[in-house]
């Protein structure tokens, strides 16, 4: 088990995100807030369902991260035409935090990779794309066929 691929995925990711958290302790920072204000420091003026579909996580977890991270001063929103939807902008105080994010998850990479060469690293990151690929195919034909079902 301890050599099969999907618990080397969990462990390493798990693993991954606790080195990356414990470099972040002191911030105020909750999981899933990272990964989100790197997005829409990368995006800004994203909608919530971008940041939803892009880091492939629940529109109301989306909703609750960033009612946080306002209440944290770190993101705004500002209500878009339909007032339905808000367009998600960061906060000088966001862009800050932002740069102390990137490089403890830049720092936990580089000890990640330690002893990878530059080949192995890019050929790593190309299977990862791929896998990647593979999945949110399945996941988006399974959406569209979820959404197909509910129009009959």
């Amino acid at each position: 088990m301890e050599s099969s691929f999907h618990y080397l995925m969990m462990v390493n990711h798990l693993r991954f995100y606790k080195s990356a958290y414990s470099k972040l302790e002191g911030t105020g920072l909750t999981f899933g807030q990272p990964k989100v204000l790197e997005y829409i420091c990368i995006h800004s003026g994203c909608l919530q369902k971008d940041i939803a579909k892009g880091y492939c996580i629940e529109p109301a977890t989306v909703t609750s991260l960033l009612l946080r991270m306002e209440a944290q001063g770190l993101i705004t929103r500002v209500c878009d035409n339909d007032k339905r939807s808000h367009r998600v902008f960061p906060t000088e105080k966001g862009v800050a935090m932002n740069q102390l994010i990137c490089q403890a998850f830049k720092d936990t990479e580089k000890l990640a990779f330690n002893g990878f060469s530059e080949e192995e690293i890019l050929l790593f990151s190309q299977m990862q794309k791929r896998i990647n690929e593979n999945l949110c195919n399945i996941s988006d034909k399974k959406q569209i066929t979820e959404e197909r079902k509910k129009k009959r």
